[in-house]
């Protein structure tokens, strides 16, 4: 419900304003449902939307705040062109959306491009290959990461890759 919604996302930004009252630079937020298991684009403008642009319009002034569309689906790529957001994280293995057709509609920096679902087999090479792909996509304004988190169980060895991949 509506109330429901609104408490919710009260209740967020009432998180917000204390973590930048004791010196937070910014949060990563998750839109998880900008996918059509959850209803169509239509819902989601209807629904959620709203309440989602209230959270980085109190978000707006932080540097670090991180937009994470989880699973994002091309039809939903335009929602969130208004939204206060600094920088804009998704998965590219999952969208199947390049990081060249998103930077036409986005000018913030673009965080990601490396592949998290496989991950645990990349080597450096590839590594290296996939956020140099991104990055000349994405142009000046580009972080080097994953879509999104890798899992859980990666080891040491394979987690040092990534590092490598950037000279570090």
């Amino acid at each position: 419900s509506s109330d429901l919604m609104e408490a919710i996302t009260q209740s967020t930004i009432n998180h917000i304003h204390h973590s930048k009252e004791i010196g937070s630079s910014g949060a990563l937020v998750s839109v998880f449902n900008a996918e059509s298991k959850f209803g169509s684009v239509e819902d989601y403008k209807k629904y959620t939307r709203p309440y989602d642009k209230r959270v980085f319009d109190a978000l707006a002034d932080t540097k670090l705040t991180v937009l994470h569309l989880h699973f994002l689906e091309r039809p939903y790529l335009d929602q969130f062109t208004d939204f206060n957001a600094p920088i804009l994280q998704y998965s590219v293995k999952v969208s199947g959306i390049p990081i060249s057709e998103v930077r036409q509609k986005y000018s913030q920096p673009i965080l990601g491009g490396v592949d998290e679902i496989d991950f645990r087999k990349l080597t450096t090479e590839e590594i290296r290959t996939q956020w140099t792909a991104a990055r000349s996509q994405a142009g000046p304004k580009y972080i080097a990461a994953p879509g999104c988190s890798i899992p859980n169980d990666s080891t040491p060895d394979e987690l040092s890759h990534f590092p490598k991949s950037l000279g570090v």
